[in-house]
């Protein structure tokens, strides 16, 4: 008996329009944030980034370590945000290399990122470490 008052209560109800297909669909396409085009030099970046960001968390918490790892991601990452236009990126580097920029005592104390670091090296089309 209760579930009949429940049904004469829905039926009562005033109805809400549904969205129609095509508003679902246009609805679904802009809710997913779409991947940025990345050009050669970002994503050589990236992983270079990555590899600092590896390293930095595992000398999370200690003093002596940790400031030069955190100066050393937030530079792979300003060169990462200029690599979008290269007029940027050679005015961040100016006459310096890479390596200077993010620092090369840090790079030298942390060999597993030289993989990274040698990539992007050859892709910005500067050989030196």
């Amino acid at each position: 008996m209760i579930w009949i008052n429940q049904l004469r209560w829905m039926a009562a109800q005033p109805r809400v329009a549904q969205p129609d297909r095509e508003t679902l669909s246009r609805r679904h396409h802009t809710d997913i944030p779409m991947p940025r085009p990345r050009n050669q030099v970002q994503k050589v970046l990236g992983a270079l980034v990555l590899a600092i960001q590896k390293e930095e968390n595992l000398v999370v918490g200690d003093s002596t370590h940790w400031p030069g790892a955190q100066l050393a991601r937030d530079r792979a990452e300003h060169l990462l945000e200029a690599a979008a236009n290269p007029a940027k990126l050679s005015a961040l580097l100016g006459d310096h290399s890479v390596t200077t920029y993010i620092g090369a005592e840090w790079l030298l104390k942390h060999p597993s990122v030289r993989p990274s670091l040698v990539a992007s090296l050859k892709e910005l089309g500067r050989d030196k470490v």
